[in-house]
């Protein structure tokens, strides 16, 4: 099975807590963690409706897009998320899948814009991997598209999808 992570809203996702927790797990100094948190939670925001000003709101989570500290920061929340698979992996929590016999497990794959998180396919390791902690920083999951019933011949059961990616 694939589950696809949309990355594409992320900035606005990223909650604070999860990030001071990963700063502080990567032992940054706590003066540090400070200063970083009090910059990211010290933005406000005002909305003009029909012109007019509706007043000043606090938000609870996100990072600024276009702020040159927001990439480094979901940086470091991305590799929280890598050690949150991995932790997960070790525990047996989380299969992966193993694209040869001498190959090692796969659990993720890391895009621009996209993850995608494999494991087998079973109905225990969809909810081990949205009770692993994966979704602790609040973005959202979604399905990629994958049979999730995988046996028997794999070009029958992906020519599906080939078609649906030629036609697109």
């Amino acid at each position: 099975m694939s589950i696809k992570l949309d990355m594409l809203k992320v900035y606005d996702r990223v909650e604070w807590s999860f990030l001071r927790a990963i700063l502080t797990k990567l032992e940054f100094s706590e003066k540090w963690v400070g200063i970083i948190m009090d910059y990211i939670t010290s933005v406000t925001y005002s909305v003009l409706a029909n012109g007019h000003q509706t007043g000043f709101f606090k938000p609870s989570r996100g990072l600024r897009q276009g702020d040159p500290l927001s990439p480094y920061l979901f940086i470091i929340c991305t590799e929280g998320h890598i050690a949150l698979i991995h932790d997960a992996c070790l525990k047996g929590i989380i299969k992966g899948i193993r694209l040869g016999p001498m190959l090692e497990l796969l659990s993720h794959l890391f895009f621009a814009n996209v993850t995608l998180f494999l494991g087998e396919a079973s109905v225990e390791e969809a909810s081990n991997f949205k009770e692993s902690g994966l979704d602790r920083s609040g973005l959202s999951w979604k399905v990629a598209g994958f049979p999730t019933i995988v046996g028997g011949s794999k070009k029958a059961i992906f020519t599906s999808l080939v078609e649906r990616v030629k036609h697109r």
